[in-house]
């Protein structure tokens, strides 16, 4: 192993280990399963990488074959290209968490923990690729020009992959959360079909997965156009957008495999109760709301409807009262 490699690996590993150590803890006992999920994101450059390889080696057998080539004759390439290369991180990226999920459905319990697979999978994959610009540029401009981008990817860039799977990680954690979310609306006399709560679910996870991939080919095209403070007003936005999901109280339901508290009431009096509750939030009755969500959770603690009814009866008093 070359003193390169040895190198751009502990380059590297500076900004994968700072943001990991921020979203993990140390007494997780899950932690051993988020390196595994780290891992697994270093691994997802690899088929990005073999399909370069394989590419190169097509086209010097038969130079004819080149399309990059015929694209950059027509200016346009760049857009095609690293608009495939962002849907195709994030596609693979977003399979090692669809994998997590389907494995081990225990863990993905919030929308937080789904931000933290997203964002582990993320930094493994920031990882390897700052290997790779580390290493070719100490190889081809020498170590004295690795300083700025060692600084620029270590912040800016890793922030940005994290940001993209921490917005993906979110919109699937809502998805995990749809019978709830439709529940909420149905005793409120809303029309919700049966049909509507795969639907919700697909869309929840459409969203997320666009967005990241969205996010992420407009930030490798300004890269390549050498547009660095269209980048990093991007990436603070993305901060901002990323923070203000986590303050939305939705974050704080717990996706339950099996109820953890066993309630005290019969299914069809809890079904009364909603039904109640969905009536007086429609009239505005918000503070009548909160008072009885409480004392229903207080019988059935695992209850996320009516916790929706209570953080939803909270944020429009919380309106009333900046409006007053």
């Amino acid at each position: 192993m070359s003193i390169e490699l040895i190198l751009s690996i502990f380059l590297a590993a500076v900004p994968a280990i700072i943001w990991s150590l921020v979203f993990l803890k140390k007494e997780d006992p899950n932690s051993k399963l988020y390196f595994l999920v780290f891992l697994g994101g270093t691994l997802t450059v690899l088929p990005l990488l073999g399909m370069q390889v394989g590419y190169r080696a097509i086209i010097n057998a038969n130079p004819n074959l080149d399309f990059v080539g015929i694209l950059k004759d027509l200016s346009i390439w760049v857009l095609i290209l690293y608009a495939f290369v962002g849907i195709m991180e994030e596609w693979i990226k977003f399979y090692i968490v669809k994998y997590i999920d389907r494995t081990h459905p225990e863990l993905i319990t919030t929308t937080s923990s789904a931000i933290k697979f997203g964002i582990l999978s993320a930094l493994g994959f920031a990882f390897s690729e700052n290997i790779l610009y580390f290493s070719r540029i100490w190889m081809n401009f020498g170590i004295q020009e690795l300083f700025a981008p060692f600084l620029f990817r270590s912040t800016f860039t890793v922030c940005a992959h994290i940001m993209f799977s921490g917005i993906f990680g979110y919109f699937y954690g809502l998805s995990k959360f749809t019978d709830d979310f439709l529940d909420f609306k149905k005793w409120q006399g809303k029309e919700v079909k049966p049909k509507d709560y795969i639907r919700h679910r697909k869309i929840m996870v459409a969203l997320g997965l666009g967005a990241a991939i969205i996010l992420h080919g407009a930030f490798n095209i300004m890269l390549e156009f050498g547009l660095v403070i269209p980048v990093i007003i991007q990436v603070g936005l993305m901060f901002l957008f990323l923070t203000a999901l986590l303050k939305r109280k939705s974050v704080n339901l717990v996706f339950i495999l099996a109820d953890k508290h066993k309630s005290v009431m019969d299914k069809k009096d809890i079904d009364v109760v909603l039904e109640y509750m969905g009536t007086q939030f429609d009239r505005g009755q918000y503070n009548l709301v909160n008072e009885i969500a409480d004392r229903l959770l207080k019988r059935d603690p695992d209850n996320n409807v009516a916790k929706l009814f209570k953080s939803n009866s909270l944020d429009k008093l919380e309106k009333q009262k900046n409006k007053s």
